[in-house]
């Protein structure tokens, strides 16, 4: 305010620092006539007002908010304030960015606050000055704390206020102490405030960052303190708290000394060991207990001496791998230029002639064997497996003309061709052996990552490696078998053993018992163990009498001379002088009710016979379809024959009796035509794959049809799919693409019950998807091109069947490999995790260092631990993933896995802030070292902190030697376990509790939700015995929070208690007048009200904050500002729900 100004606006700070203490110590926070007995801010100390101190306080009792401030993870954290003024002139904030390029504030569209190579820039604003740190410059440093402000001579117009994004770009740090403000603040080098901000009539937007989690009053928001109420809606950004241990004091904001809507707290915790060595990487060295895997190999041949052609045979691989056994008859093979080089065949060509075999490897699921080949001519090469150490190769790769392209072979025969090539490119094969059979792989031409071409399920021997030429001009090299083990896993995989009835989800056991996900099915049902889909069937079509027969023949047309009658109410077609013994038209004129729906699926039913030798049933439509088969009417006793047909046209499809012949009488009775539901057609997954390997064992009715779907646009609403399907004589491919069928493959192929139907998709470019159809290992018809928008990019699939009489059984589904899912095939590269000591990343939970894993392919980094016991363990370590195009973006089982007991577990992600994931697992470990730690996987780069091995069922919080009071190293400091005692927290009830009515009042901010905790956690419990009690807690069997009144306990129904967010709860007790609720919230209908008739209780010496009275069953979390009244507080003063008064002062943390 000017000099000799004047103002309207007047404040009084309950939270100021310059206020004094109170004279009249508790009396100074009674809420009306209730008097205050205990009164405990808990802001840095267990001592409350009136310098009253607990009567015991030790174990690992810590405070938090000291320095509260919200973090973003630069990935998809955002504060969105929207509009805030028109007029604002200057903007100030403490930053603390990850590094010196970042977005920082988008005020609407236009004029934005970023900084860019270390400079901050105001852009678009007219008449900007930037100051940082006081002073009038824009260089800005990251990983530490500055303060910025900016004014402007003209007025910025903050209409669609975004802090921490601008355009699709995330900010990746924290911030503190953001005020906007309608005057210019600064017109000079300034000193840097070191207390929060505090409201004016020119401040339009001010947000502390001091709520420290959610808050009730403002779900979601952080809270403005301008009084214009522009609360932003936080999306992702998390508080951090200033609580050591949790999150680092060195890397969060001001003290919360500001009394609007922050938070002080205790933390509370329960004790544990945490058994991990070294857990947070500060030890002088490192890494020291930790071991990073590489890859070795059983087989490696880098073919780095050079040797003439006829001197390679009885060499020994480089490095390693045993001796090569090499058939090469007219010197043709030979190492060149560190490659295997073949120069053509034999003048009388012959498969393994010249050939180079490695020594037998025993066959186990998940060996791989890698190499690189490059052909430059026409003829043909083989890399794989063969069961011999000579002639034709038996498994594997063999690539022939480019006419013909790649195929699969196994046991001795071409199975498929599964690819296509181009010469003089080098390509990557891998072969990954199964039980029976193998996978194969490739990469490179246009193949850009590791593409799954083809899978086999025959062959069970040992094998060995071999390269072999048919007269080929080619090279090979980097031929490798890695001694891990490595196996596909499936999108979804499942053999439906399981009990009839609901199909369910999909087997988490893939088809070589690699673990899979579990999809949910839609459509489909279980019997006899298989997956049977029972068409939806509409109304009967045939009119009634037509149906029966009742009279005449109806719109029955016989061909020739031959003739039709209605014999006992049948109709009986005679031969004369035609095969075709009559017809019938699919039509309204004639006998059906209405005409038919192009593209429909139809049922059609008939009993037939024929009195002497075969006839048929055909459909036209316009090709002939024949029911069930093409001489399927054998018997003059009438049998009913079923079968599907897809309507082609509404009023020409038509069905009739066929290959009669002299002497022959055939007859019909009930013909039956019903719709089916598309919909109904289905069983389908969702996945989030496009380019896939789809196969299923199919036995189906002739006549009908049944085989795969893919990129299926919608289970309840088909419109766009394709689907590949048998019907007895020929394999189909059809799309269907807004309700129009196209057909893409119609084959006539040998049908063979249970014969595997496989479909793989994959694009050969962004707008354009390759089809593939085989069946019984053959590719039926050749590759087809879509290129439908509503096809190409759907996500589900599954079966199709016409008929409930078809079934299913080992439905796989495998993703093609186009997004890069096989990016973790070993043997490619010798290294699979790099490691390094990080002292800048971007966001610390422990010390001052983190560990960096850089995975090539998917690696470990573990610690070789003795849990000392078979209890159950829980796992946790902190995770932040640094790979570009994700850095600070969700950790999920795509970036890192838990490994537990030396193998990758199932793993648990939760959110911890500032794009740090904190992941988890609970299991059985052995009494024995083995390995613990994470699973970094291909291509990722990740930072590790905070690892914890701990006797629970559950993860508690993080603990290690050096978080203070309550913690101790078992030996050398980061080279030993460690134990956090649990925390003891009690008061004395002497003139602090009220036996005969008074009230209760905290702020209590629980680590997890009460409907997730894994047992009870009291909050406070004042007990003498089990008949003189007041207890409040989280009770784990009810998911809700129970008051024990001298042993009555009364559960709350259904309430809302989240995980890191605060709620305020009062109890008021009355002896007297026998009444006893808990109020939530400030809300002034109780969640626990009950009216049992109880005598005071018989208070004892101490009671306990945070635990039971036996200082068991404790809290997991935050307590904050609790007081204690003698009498019972009214409506009015159960929504009394600030802050208590705040006594320090704060000081910004310049680390």
């Amino acid at each position: 305010m000017a000099s000799s100004g004047t103002t309207t606006y007047y404040y009084i700070y309950f939270g100021n620092p310059q206020a004094s203490a109170p004279s009249n110590t508790d009396n100074a926070f009674d809420i009306g006539a209730s008097d205050a007995l205990l009164v405990c801010p808990f802001d840095g100390a267990a001592t409350c007002a009136a310098s009253e101190t607990p009567s015991t306080s030790s174990g690992a009792i810590r405070y938090s908010a000291a320095k509260s401030a919200l973090s973003f993870d630069g990935f998809d954290d955002k504060v969105a304030a929207g509009n805030v003024s028109s007029s604002i002139q200057t903007i100030e904030f403490w930053v603390y960015p990850n590094s010196t390029t970042q977005n920082l504030i988008d005020l609407n569209a236009t004029q934005t606050i970023d900084i860019s190579a270390g400079t901050v820039r105001a852009n678009n604003f007219t008449g900007a000055t930037i100051y940082v740190n006081g002073a009038a410059t824009s260089t800005i440093s990251a990983n530490t704390w500055s303060h910025v402000a900016i004014t402007a001579t003209t007025a910025v117009s903050a209409s669609a206020v975004n802090l921490g994004l601008i355009s699709s770009t995330y900010f990746g740090g924290l911030l503190d102490e953001v005020r906007m403000s309608s005057v210019i603040r600064y017109t000079a080098a300034f000193t840097t405030p070191t207390t929060p901000f505090v409201r004016d009539e020119y401040t339009k937007l001010l947000y502390h960052f001091d709520e420290n989690g959610d808050d009730p009053r403002q779900t979601g928001k952080a809270i403005d303190d301008s009084g214009n109420a522009n609360h932003g809606t936080i999306t992702g950004a998390k508080y951090v708290d200033g609580l050591v241990g949790v999150d680092s004091s060195s890397t969060t904001g001001y003290l919360s000394n500001s009394s609007y809507s922050s938070h002080n707290g205790i933390f509370l915790e329960e004790g544990t060991t945490n058994k991990i060595t070294n857990p947070s990487f500060e030890h002088g060295t490192y890494s020291t207990n930790w071991t990073a895997t590489t890859q070795t190999y059983s087989l490696s041949d880098e073919f780095t001496t050079a040797r003439a052609a006829g001197a390679v045979n009885g060499t020994s691989a480089e490095p390693t791998g045993g001796t090569r056994t090499v058939v090469d008859t007219e010197s043709k093979l030979s190492i060149a230029s560190s490659a295997l080089t073949f120069a053509g065949g034999k003048a009388a060509p012959a498969w393994g002639d010249p050939g180079i075999w490695y020594p037998i490897q025993t066959r186990t699921a998940g060996k791989t064997i890698v190499g690189e080949f490059n052909k430059s001519d026409d003829n043909y090469f083989h890399l794989g497996f063969s069961t011999s150490a000579s002639g034709q190769p038996s498994d594997g790769l063999e690539v022939y003309p480019v006419s013909t392209g790649l195929t699969a072979r196994q046991n001795d025969t071409i199975v498929a061709v599964v690819g296509s090539y181009t010469t003089s490119t080098l390509y990557k094969t891998a072969i990954v052996l199964r039980g029976t059979g193998y996978y194969l792989f490739i990469k490179g031409g246009i193949y850009t990552n590791w593409t799954l071409l083809y899978q086999t399920a025959l062959g069970s021997t040992a094998v060995y490696p071999v390269i072999s030429s048919y007269n080929s001009i080619s090279t090979a090299d980097n031929i490798r078998i890695p001694t891990s083990t490595w196996l596909p896993t499936p999108l979804a995989y499942d053999t439906f053993t399981r009990a009839d009835g609901a199909i369910g989800s999909s087997e988490t056991t893939g088809p070589d018992s690699q673990t899979t996900p579990s999809l949910a099915w839609t459509g489909g049902a279980i019997s006899s163990n298989k997956n049977v889909i029972t068409p939806s069937l509409g109304s009967e079509m045939w009119d009634a009498p037509a149906s029966r027969f009742d009279s005449g023949t109806y719109a029955w047309t016989p061909f020739g001379t031959n003739t039709v009658a209605n014999v006992d109410n049948t109709l009986q077609m005679t031969y004369v002088d035609n095969n075709v013994g009559a017809i019938e038209i699919f039509k309204d004129a004639d006998d059906l009710n209405s005409n038919l729906t192009v593209g429909t699926w139809y049922q059609f039913s008939v009993d037939a016979s024929v009195n002497i030798g075969t006839a048929s049933i055909f459909f036209q439509n316009p090709g002939t379809q024949y029911l069930p088969a093409r001489y399927g009417v054998t018997s003059a006793t009438p049998t009913t024959f079923t079968g599907v047909f897809r309507s082609s046209n509404a009023t020409t499809d038509f069905m009739g009796m066929a290959d009669l012949s002299a002497g022959k009488v055939g007859v019909f009775d009930n013909p039956s035509l019903k719709p089916l539901t598309l919909s109904s057609l289905f069983s389908s997954v969702s996945t989030s794959d496009k380019d896939v390997v789809a196969s299923a064992d199919v036995t189906l009715t002739a006549g009908t049809q049944a085989g795969v779907v893919t990129n299926l646009d919608s289970a309840g609403t088909p419109a766009n799919f394709l689907i590949a399907y048998h019907d007895g004589t020929k394999v189909y491919l059809d799309k269907n693409v807004a309700g129009t069928y196209t057909n893409l493959i119609s084959a006539t192929t040998t049908y063979s019950a249970g014969a595997t139907l496989r479909v793989v998709t994959y694009h050969s470019d962004a707008s354009t998807l390759k089809v593939r159809v085989y069946y019984n290992n053959a590719l039926v018809g050749s590759e087809q091109t879509v290129t439908d928008a509503g096809i190409i990019s759907n996500t589900l699939h599954g079966l199709f069947s016409t008929y409930s009489g078809n079934t299913f059984d080992n439905f796989t589904l495998f993703p093609r490999g186009s997004d890069n899912e096989y990016s973790d095939i070993p043997g490619d590269n010798d290294g699979l995790v790099t490691v390094s000591e990080n002292t800048t990343a971007p966001y610390y939970k422990f010390g001052s260092k983190s560990l960096k894993a850089v995975s090539t392919y998917s690696g470990t980094v573990t610690a070789s631990i003795n849990a000392g016991n078979t209890n159950t363990h829980t796992f946790s370590a902190y995770v932040y993933d640094g790979t570009s195009g994700n850095v600070g973006g969700t950790v999920s089982t795509s970036i890192a896995d838990l490994v537990f007991n030396g193998s990758p577990v199932t793993t648990v992600y939760t959110d911890a802030g500032g794009g740090w994931w904190r992941l988890s697992y609970s299991g059985t470990p052995t009494a024995s070292a083995t390995s613990y730690g994470v699973l970094v996987k291909s291509g990722k780069t990740i930072y590790v902190d905070g690892v914890q091995l701990e006797e629970k069922g559950y993860a508690t919080t993080y603990a290690d030697g050096t978080l203070g009071t309550g913690y101790a190293w078992s030996g050398t400091a980061n080279d030993s376990t460690s134990t956090r005692t649990v925390a003891n927290l009690q008061y004395a009830t002497s003139s602090n509790i009220n036996a005969a009515a008074g009230s209760i009042s905290f702020w209590v901010k629980p680590t997890t939700a009460v409907g997730s905790i894994s047992g009870d956690q009291y909050l406070f419990d004042v007990r003498s015995d089990a008949s003189n009690r007041i207890a409040l807690y989280m009770d784990a069997s009810e998911d809700d929070i129970t008051l024990n009144t001298n042993g009555t306990e009364t559960s709350s129904t259904g309430i809302t208690m989240a995980g890191d967010a605060w709620q305020h709860f009062v109890i008021t007790y009355d002896f007297t007048a026998d009444a006893y609720k808990v109020y939530q919230n400030g809300n002034t209908t109780p969640v626990i009200s009950t009216t049992t008739s109880l005598t005071a209780p018989s208070l004892p010496t101490n009671f306990n904050l945070g635990a039971d009275y036996n200082n068991a069953n404790n809290l997991a979390g935050m307590l904050s500002d609790m007081r204690t009244s003698s009498s019972v507080y009214t409506s009015t003063e159960i929504n009394h729900r600030g802050p208590i008064h705040r006594y320090a002062q704060g000081r910004h943390n310049d680390q």
